[in-house]
């Protein structure tokens, strides 16, 4: 099982669902991707324990902010879920799902 690869995101904000794709390559410990909304696209970085990730990125809009993720891969390896720390604004469920 990896998060190597392409996903379909939702965050369930309350503002409502925000969805977004992922695109992650992973390289022993080392997450890097981008994730690409209607809002526009992001960086993100962070690390890999097993099943286990946590990355972050900074979005530019609405306004500068770095958003946190940590998330679990299901047993499959097809699926995630987790949580999105949206800067000041708190934290949110989120799934994951391969492309």
């Amino acid at each position: 099982m990896s998060f190597e690869g392409t996903w379909e995101i939702v965050i369930n904000a309350p503002v409502g669902k925000q969805t977004a794709t992922a695109e992650f390559s992973v390289a022993g410990d080392a997450l890097k991707g981008t994730l690409s909304a209607s809002q526009g696209a992001m960086e993100v970085e962070g690390t890999v324990d097993g099943d286990h990730a946590r990355f972050k990125g900074k979005s530019k809009i609405p306004f500068p902010m770095t958003l946190e993720y940590d998330v679990a891969l299901d047993e499959t390896g097809d699926s995630f879920s987790g949580k999105c720390k949206s800067g000041p604004f708190g934290t949110f469920p989120m799934t994951g799902t391969r492309r």
